[in-house]
């Protein structure tokens, strides 16, 4: 690039060097061309993205790096054939045999049952493959049916966002509860000790609620006056987080749900809409422990 190379020339094929640098599972260059305005959404000749690149070339890290980067709208591009990065997962899954890739273009919002030219959804290429153990893993990830995601009881295969929808159901089940045990129960019972211990637990889960929900969970800060570009060229690419652009200690991840990285990231509790993770793991067990107490008495 010193030298004057021209970073938007092309091949016969269409092919320029942020194709190229998803083939080759390389982010540092991915990064760099994306500094300087590259386009990351260029079609080749046959309409392939450099996300259609990483996912037939089987290139893990290339690959969430560009999820990281790509809008939504754009995971669902079609070449000449009708062929979606989705496609390509599942048609090169026999190399890789796993659905790792298949999996983060699901979370990151990949349609699934889109049709290539000849009418074929990524759920029916899978017939196309080899192992049999490949094509039953990818199967059930393509046709995962899901009841109640805002429960949040396992790891859901498509986008997941922040929502006030069951805090707010919790606060109304709880304050409920506690109207009708006022109005009917508490008068007839025999033991003050038992109504006081009760209310007390209840005060007390509803403060270490409010705690778990408002307090930040852990984020890991984006360092200061350090390039990213320079991260990326002394430490390792799967310990820098594309979408933070932070390095990740070994107890870190990035929640999909709060688009941030947590240290100690344990999950993401949808009850209090917020992680969990080293700076309110011990508000969220106070909450926890409260709560049982609460039903206990």
């Amino acid at each position: 690039m010193e030298n004057g190379a021209d970073m938007y020339a092309v091949n016969l094929y269409g092919l320029n060097v942020l194709h190229l640098a998803a083939q080759g599972d390389q982010p540092l260059s991915l990064y760099y061309f994306k500094s300087q305005h590259m386009d990351l959404y260029a079609p080749d000749k046959r309409l392939s993205t450099p996300l259609h690149w990483a996912c037939f070339s089987n290139s893990e890290i290339a690959l969430i790096y560009l999820l990281a980067w790509y809008r939504t709208d754009k995971l669902n591009l079609q070449d000449v054939d009708g062929y979606t990065p989705l496609h390509f997962t599942v048609k090169a899954a026999d190399q890789l045999k796993s659905g790792r890739p298949l999996r983060a273009l699901l979370m990151k919002g990949a349609i699934r049952d889109l049709k290539d030219k000849n009418g074929q959804t990524p759920f029916d290429l899978c017939e196309d493959l080899k192992s049999r153990k490949t094509c039953r893993e990818l199967k059930e990830s393509l046709s995962q049916e899901t009841y109640c995601d805002c429960l949040m009881l396992k790891s859901t295969l498509k986008k997941a966002e922040r929502s006030l929808q069951l805090p707010i159901t919790f606060l109304v089940l709880f304050d409920s509860i506690y109207a009708l045990l006022m109005l009917f129960l508490f008068p007839v019972w025999q033991s003050g000790t038992v109504v006081y211990l009760n209310l007390a637990f209840g005060l007390l889960t509803l403060l270490f609620w409010f705690w778990a929900q408002f307090l930040d969970p852990g984020y890991v800060q984006k360092p200061k006056d350090v390039d990213f570009l320079t991260l990326m060229e002394v430490v390792d690419p799967l310990q820098l987080c594309p979408e933070c652009e932070v390095v990740r200690t070994s107890r870190a991840r990035h929640c999909g749900v709060c688009n941030r990285c947590v240290e100690r990231y344990d999950h993401h509790c949808p009850w209090i809409n917020n992680c969990v993770g080293s700076n309110n793991h011990n508000a969220f067990m106070y909450f926890v422990y409260s709560l049982l107490l609460t039903l206990l008495t």
